[in-house]
């Protein structure tokens, strides 16, 4: 059914019905001009037989040379980064602007008898001017933009993810070429060689300039067409109706509505898999390795240096823009850094993204969409070089462990959010990294969805050197043996997960952790903290005077419309900056303190973000800890 026009303005479809007007109606005027009962014989006459053959067999042939020289001439301006692109891109589609009259007067003074490469032409004993081949040439010349447009827009539009990814499972150039870019362009491919040979069919200027008009060696059906108009106009109609007929149908094949394929992922429930089953960790080819790297990014002001041992999970956490994917970015490859990266002995420096053996897995699962799951899980093995037999057993010994067996030849389209996140695991591992990184894996799946494959990833990689970046402290208590803080491009601490959330050092760890952080500077009986509030409370052992941070529980805090006197030490007025609800109780914010209070608390209080309050909390629940540096 057609779409209703109705929400457009009036004079919008009162203009389209004015294009198409103008471009139909001459086309009716052919119509009427056709000498009906003469079609037949004028479309089989000598010359208009060689004319139609000639126009079928040079258009197809330059189809088939701008298709070989499109390609790689779009991948280059899409894909390539090199001085000078623009200029080249327009150079290249300079013949979509010049009159084709033009283009073949260039090709005349470039290929013509007289032309800049006749001397190496007549060497040859090669004539291109007024032949066959000089129609192809003219067509190519014309029709070559059109397809490179085609193609490099098509590749713009299909992120280059995907070849990232295939690269991060070792896949070479030429794997990656014909396994995962050509098949994914494969539809702009099509329309775009449709496309060329549909403007070859109907070249004239620049074929009439550079090949002449020779009955069946260069009179194309367009200057068949010409030549009719003069002697028989009816001649030239029916011809125009053959030409007109097969371009259509051309065009046509181009620009057909394609219908969507069904099963896609959003229309199917996260529970029609299987359920997980209780997955033992599958054997690494290799040993484990410890990591330890130190990465500068100027650019991006990140300085840090990473060490993991052997088998063990480092959590990082920061906040947006704290440069935690430039850190992932930079061992895998995809980001110039100095400094070094080192896995057990191995250097990863100088080595392409291929040889780094380093499974990326993020909230985007990144499978191929052309491919099933079983070939998306085999493809890893297979660019190490494992045969096809020895791939695919891997493949589907990693889908059965998480809970997809029976689900190998579906397409990335018909699975779930879920699902697809499963298979993705099963292809990060099976190349057998040496190093596993985790970028927010469970971002985009939904709570239901989320804690099997938490667990399933506890298991999986409980052996092997990963590195996690998340907002989640859940995944971080499930996932990780060991937990960095990145802020500002600088690890500002570090250690074993139970003691860096006992101890935290600033105030993004605490709203992690659920606890106030207040870093400020101690004077032997006081932290008058950055926010410029002062607290008393319990200092180290043994502790000096200098930077350090006031840790409170917010269960610790009370709230009060106004200064309570008493017991409490350290009252401090603020506004109210955030109001949160965490279950039965409400976090209410203000000054860098949090105050658990009951909802009952709070509507009593009738309490609003901008209300002022008094943040109440004893001398001897705040712990007062020195910053090391």
């Amino acid at each position: 059914m057609p779409r209703n026009p109705s929400h457009l303005p009036w004079p919008v479809p009162l203009l389209a019905l004015a294009g198409a007007g103008f471009i139909l109606l001459p086309l009716v005027g052919i119509l009427a001009n056709v000498p009906w009962a003469d079609v037949p014989a004028l479309l089989t006459s000598p010359a208009s037989l060689d004319a139609l053959r000639l126009s079928l067999l040079t258009s197809f042939s330059a189809a088939l040379a701008c298709l070989i020289l499109g390609v790689p001439l779009a991948l280059v301006l899409a894909r390539g980064d090199f001085p000078g692109r623009s200029v080249l891109r327009a150079l290249i589609l300079l013949p979509l602007v010049l009159p084709p009259v033009v283009g073949g007067f260039a090709l005349l003074l470039t290929y013509g008898r007289q032309g800049v490469t006749a001397p190496l032409l007549d060497f040859f004993g090669v004539r291109i001017a007024f032949t066959t081949g000089a129609v192809i040439l003219a067509q190519v010349f014309v029709a070559l933009p059109f397809t490179v447009l085609s193609l490099e827009g098509a590749l713009n539009a299909t992120p280059a993810k995907y070849e990232r990814a295939a690269a991060g499972l070792g896949a070479g150039g030429g794997r990656i070429l014909r396994r995962i870019t050509l098949p994914l362009l494969a539809p702009a491919i099509v329309s775009g060689t449709i496309l060329s040979f549909a403007r070859a069919l109907g070249e004239f200027g620049a074929t009439l300039t550079f090949a002449g008009s020779l009955q069946g060696t260069t009179r194309t059906l367009p200057l068949e067409i010409y030549l009719q108009r003069e002697i028989a106009p009816e001649a030239a109609a029916s011809l125009s109706l053959l030409l007109v007929l097969v371009a259509g149908a051309v065009v046509l094949a181009a620009y057909r509505p394609r219908r969507a394929k069904p099963g896609r992922r959003e229309s199917v429930p996260e529970d029609t898999a299987p359920a997980l089953p209780a997955a033992t960790a599958p054997v690494s080819e290799t040993p484990a390795r410890a990591l330890n790297a130190h990465i500068a990014i100027a650019e991006r002001n990140v300085d840090a240096t990473l060490e993991v041992a052997a088998g063990r999970t480092l959590a990082i956490v920061g906040p947006n823009g704290a440069g935690k994917s430039s850190l992932f970015g930079a061992l895998t490859g995809a980001v110039a850094h100095s400094g070094h990266a080192r896995l057990g002995k191995r250097e990863l420096d100088g080595l392409s993204m291929q040889k780094r053996r380093i499974a990326h897995l993020s909230q985007d699962p990144l499978l191929f969409p052309h491919l099933s799951l079983l070939e998306n899980v085999a493809f890893a093995p297979r660019s190490q070089g494992a045969s096809k037999e020895e791939a695919q057993r891997r493949a589907q010994k990693l889908l059965a462990q998480v809970g997809l067996a029976g689900y190998e030849k579906r397409l990335p389209g018909e699975v779930s959010g879920g699902q697809a996140q499963r298979a993705a695991i099963a292809r990060a591992l099976a190349g057998d990294p040496d190093l596993v990184l985790l970028d927010e894996p469970f971002a985009a799946l939904d709570v239901t969805a989320t804690p099997p494959i938490r667990r399933l990833l506890a298991t999986l990689l409980r052996d092997r050197t990963t590195l996690l970046i998340t907002h989640d402290m859940l995944d971080v208590l499930a996932l990780a043996d060991d937990l960095a803080v990145l802020e500002s491009g600088r690890l500002t601490a570090s250690g074993q997960v139970g003691e860096v959330l006992a101890r935290p050092t600033s105030p993004f760890l605490g709203y992690l952790a659920g606890t106030c952080v207040l870093p400020g500077n101690y004077d032997g009986e006081a932290l008058h903290a950055e926010s410029g509030i002062t607290l008393r409370g319990i200092a180290d052992e043994d502790m000096g005077v200098g930077p350090a941070v006031a840790v409170i529980e917010p269960s610790s805090v009370a709230l009060f419309m106004s200064d309570p006197g008493g017991s409490p030490r350290n009252a401090i007025a603020a506004e109210v900056s955030e109001i949160e609800q965490h279950g039965r109780t409400v976090l209410v914010r203000g000054a860098g303190l949090s105050a658990e209070v009951t909802l009952q608390a709070v509507a009593g209080m009738d309490l609003r973000v901008g209300s002022r309050v008094v943040f109440a909390v004893k001398a001897s629940a705040v712990r007062i800890h020195a910053l090391q540096g």
